[in-house]
């Protein structure tokens, strides 16, 4: 295998592993979404907290979709992580985008963005951190 081939082959298995990691994320937020509206609905949460809610859900999900993308690649957690968290940004990017909404210029648009790249940080590093291993006592000479 060429060196070149080599590299392609690692920069296919980055974007499978991001797309991955960025479709878990998205599930998620749907789900915690989901889950905080029925709190809201139920008056458990107020009904001006819905930016933190999303902001949260938002982080907790990229968090997860990305420890998924860097536990996937087994190397380069960082930018597995990150990469997870920009495929997840884009995707909601694009369904805002075929909604209709203008919403791209407002601030949760920056937080959201924030949220996703400090998630996919996070995440990345929680994916591939490796268990040490116990010493046993050690032996006298």
């Amino acid at each position: 295998m060429r060196k070149s081939e080599a590299g392609k082959d690692g920069v296919r298995s980055l974007l499978i592993s991001a797309a991955i990691g960025g479709l878990i994320a998205a599930g998620l937020t749907l789900l915690l979404l989901f889950l905080c509206a029925v709190l809201i609905a139920a008056e458990i949460l107020p009904m001006g907290a819905k930016s933190a809610v999303i902001l949260v859900s938002a982080f907790l999900s990229v968090t997860a979709g990305a420890a998924v993308s860097a536990k996937r690649l087994g190397r380069s957690p960082l930018p597995a992580g990150l990469s997870g968290a920009l495929c997840f940004f884009l995707l909601i990017l694009l369904v805002t985008a075929l909604r209709g909404d203008s919403v791209f210029t407002g601030s949760i648009t920056l937080e959201l963005a924030v949220c996703a790249l400090a998630g996919g940080a996070f995440g990345g590093l929680l994916g591939t951190r490796q268990k040490r291993r116990k010493r046993g006592p050690k032996r006298q000479a």
